[in-house]
């Protein structure tokens, strides 16, 4: 590129549909005898003489599906310090959101960090073990209960599990003793399940009929 005796230089640039991929080259050249080359002229199509942001041809649309994994580069969990990304093998890119991976739903942040802990998430809140698999059922944290929907969201108000009912307060824990709700009065038991029938409670009895209700 730097010699100054060559006499020619060859530019040339290519669209790969397989993977989605724009290729350029050049190439400098000197002829002993430039008769012997031809004309210079670029051919209809070429893009000799372009500059690097224009093409006569089309330019693959912005939303081209991104190019596969390069061979040899690394896919799947990647651990860089104490932070784990996912590298998608479709893509070679880190992923984001939401990823179904080997039978459990994880969440990686925007910046690609795989999330621990609860997550909120389009106005509910989800919780992440901490090998980042999205749980479902009771989860004990913070020495409080939490009970998450089959499809992670974490419950408040009343859950039915098991043959029994349990009442999650705004927060999302679980609730022991006298609930107010609905205009009637409810009895948790220390398991957290509600309770019917006859109830003693610092010293006294209380009905609850078999709704929970306080019969007064």
């Amino acid at each position: 590129m730097l010699d100054p005796s060559f006499t020619h230089i060859g530019i040339a640039v290519h669209y790969c549909a397989a993977t989605h991929s724009w290729y350029a080259t050049q190439n400098f050249a000197l002829y002993r005898n430039p008769a012997s080359v031809g004309a210079l002229t670029p051919a209809a199509g070429s893009q000799v003489g372009a500059s690097r942001n224009s093409f006569s041809g089309s330019k693959p649309a912005a939303a081209a599906p991104a190019r596969p994994a390069a061979a040899g580069q690394a896919t799947g969990w990647i651990r860089s310090g104490a932070t784990w990304f996912y590298i998608d093998p479709s893509t070679g890119a880190k992923a984001t959101g939401w990823r179904f991976i080997g039978g459990s739903w994880y969440f990686l942040h925007p910046d690609g960090a795989m999330a621990t802990g609860w997550v909120a998430d389009g106005g509910k809140w989800y919780f992440m073990d901490s090998s980042g698999a999205m749980r479902t059922g009771w989860v004990a944290e913070g020495g409080k209960w939490y009970f998450l929907r089959p499809d992670g969201a974490m419950a408040t108000g009343w859950v039915a599990d098991g043959g029994k009912w349990y009442f999650m307060d705004s927060s999302g824990a679980m609730r022991t003793g006298w609930v107010a709700d609905g205009g009637s009065w409810y009895f948790l038991r220390p398991d957290g399940a509600m309770a019917t029938g006859w109830v003693a409670d610092g010293g006294k009895w209380y009905f609850l009929d078999a709704s929970g209700a306080w019969v007064r």
